[in-house]
């Protein structure tokens, strides 16, 4: 349902992560972090990562404004 911003995987672990960064107004940015991992789990970004054998999953939302950002993190169960 789309492609998140940044993927990867830890090496010889079952882990797999997706990013997801957002850039907003300083007063915006844990509302546009948080929207940036419900983003993550509506679109499903982290179902491609089990073709590359990971079984466990993390979303992380960033929202940034200038040199500060707002970060959110999330354990995601994907849909097979």
């Amino acid at each position: 349902d789309g492609y998140p911003d940044i993927t990867f995987t830890a090496g010889e672990e079952d882990v797999g992560v997706v990013i997801e960064i957002k850039r907003c107004e300083p007063q915006d940015k844990l509302r546009y972090a948080q929207a940036a991992l419900r983003q993550i789990e509506e679109k499903h970004y982290a179902d491609g990562l089990t073709d590359f054998g990971c079984s466990r999953f993390w979303g992380i939302g960033i929202a940034f404004s200038g040199r500060t950002c707002a970060v959110v993190i999330k354990a995601l169960q994907p849909n097979h």
